[in-house]
């Protein structure tokens, strides 16, 4: 097998452009597996691959997916074609009908992935699923593989090249997520995270959340920081980690969701040689409303070193203007981002998501770095006549 993951670039702004599985999916398959952004998919690239795994994570990608998948059918026809991701998982059976697609695996795909890369047949492979058989959900992660996994960038040579991944706010892989199948935060109604959806992704993974604990958190910070000089931290649970008296000799971005205390927020960032800290500004969490009391002692954390950043909305920027710089708000509760990304009637409709991915793709400019702008397989940009109302 000679397979080729294509990484979608249509991501706007956001600043969790990977999904995290990436970095330990296709550890120790760097001989069989090159991952690629779709903006280098050149003929020559695809005429090199004998199979192929497309991402689709976030809705916004539905329209370059589609033409991701018409490229590499026109180039290699027989080629074989894995997808995978959030939006996937919840909409599969509409892909294989719109799209000349040829498997996909439900729920965890740990063993899946390691079976397929390995060459077994499709149609054994637990969680499977393809145009003309569908596997029952017989491999499900558990809190003990937390342990097992191990991260790798080898196979994405090329994973340096989108500026974005480079910026101070950006989450970098790997990413080390503290919940797996879904957010473990406590947060009424949250559109956050999709958190709110506990009901559908427990349905897509046939169980529910899994929750990272103490002595396995610490174990893998260890293993990433002695292999990574940066890497992230996503918390996806209550905050009941201690960081006191750790140490990790790396460069760290770290998001907390649920509930922090000045103390566990001094002892997360004293734990790592660099550190940014995203918190949220409310006492109740990201979806809180209630604005935290300490901010000023929470701020006299900070050095050159070790930073913070406050997730707030729009409506509380003026009760905080002045004790909260610029340079410590977090962009990414502004109304667009709450209504349309986390919006989960964009994941629900799959035609909805298919109009405003192509939104998205149009409005957008491709950036790599020292590569191209313009895809071989797609302008970026329509050539039409401009128009007051135009809906691109």
């Amino acid at each position: 097998m000679n397979c080729c993951v294509v990484i979608p670039t249509t991501k706007s702004n956001y600043e969790q452009g990977f999904s995290a599985p990436l970095a330990w999916l296709f550890s120790g398959y760097e001989n069989r597996v090159r991952g690629i952004y779709s903006v280098d998919l050149t003929p020559s690239a695809v005429e090199s691959f004998d199979t192929f795994i497309v991402e689709l994570n976030w809705f916004t990608t539905l329209h370059e997916f589609e033409k991701i998948v018409k490229f590499i059918r026109e180039y290699q026809p027989r080629a074989l074609i894995l997808f995978g991701g959030l939006f996937a998982q919840i909409h599969y059976e509409r892909i294989f009908q719109q799209y000349e697609v040829d498997y996909f695996i439900r729920g965890d795909n740990e063993l899946p992935m390691k079976l397929f890369l390995e060459g077994c047949k499709p149609s054994l492979i637990p969680n499977m699923v393809g145009r003309d058989f569908e596997n029952p959900i017989d491999y499900r992660f558990s809190a003990a593989e937390f342990e097992r996994l191990e991260y790798s960038l080898d196979w994405f040579p090329d994973y340096g090249k989108y500026p974005r991944y480079r910026d101070s706010l950006t989450f970098p892989l790997p990413m080390l997520l503290t919940s797996k199948g879904g957010c473990c935060c406590i947060h009424s109604g949250c559109q956050y995270c999709l958190g709110s959806q506990t009901g559908v992704l427990e349905s897509a993974y046939g169980r529910e959340p899994i929750a990272m604990g103490q002595r396995t958190l610490m174990g893998q910070l260890s293993r990433l920081s002695a292999r990574f000089r940066v890497f992230s931290l996503y918390v996806l649970t209550p905050f009941s980690y201690d960081f006191a008296g750790q140490f990790f000799d790396a460069t760290a971005m770290i998001e907390i969701d649920s509930p922090v205390s000045l103390t566990q927020a001094r002892d997360t960032l004293s734990a790592f040689r660099r550190c940014r800290l995203m918190l949220p500004l409310y006492e109740e969490g990201v979806m809180g409303k209630t604005i935290r009391a300490d901010l000023d002692e929470l701020l006299a954390l900070e050095d050159e070193e070790h930073r913070l950043t406050f997730f707030l909305y729009d409506r509380d920027i003026s009760a905080v203007a002045a004790r909260l710089p610029e340079s410590n708000r977090s962009a990414s509760l502004t109304p667009i981002w709450t209504s349309r990304f986390f919006d989960f009637s964009f994941y629900r409709d799959f035609e909805k998501a298919r109009s405003f991915s192509r939104e998205v793709f149009y409005r957008f400019p491709f950036q790599l770095r020292g590569g191209p702008t313009t895809p071989p397989w797609g302008t970026p940009f329509p050539r039409r006549a401009k128009s007051e109302n135009r809906d691109v």
